[in-house]
């Protein structure tokens, strides 16, 4: 039986403005590529990409023994603003940001 996790990203889209040195001031760039969760770091036992969407997902099956994260570290981000959608089916969710 499918149990929906307490984390899921449906359409998940990260935008930052100015993520390098080659782009210019107001040009915005996706981390998100659509098909793969190429510069992040997370537990793939939990985290695809589904549908063009990053999902988080747990089971009965497979359950977490604590909190787990998707971690950006395609490289450094400045000036930046977090543009995305989300859906959370039956959980509790939450964003974090550390500089």
């Amino acid at each position: 039986m499918y149990r929906p996790c307490w984390l899921i990203f449906l359409l998940a889209i990260f935008l930052a403005e100015n993520a390098s040195a080659d782009h210019h001031q107001g040009e915005y760039i996706s981390l998100f590529d659509g098909k793969s969760l190429q510069g992040w770091d997370g537990n793939p036992k939990f985290w695809t990409v589904s549908d063009g969407a990053i999902t988080g997902q747990t089971t009965k099956e497979n359950p977490t023994e604590g909190n787990t994260f998707l971690i950006w570290q395609g490289g450094n981000i400045a000036n930046f603003e977090l543009k995305l959608e989300y859906k959370i089916v039956s959980g509790n969710s939450g964003i974090q940001y550390r500089r």
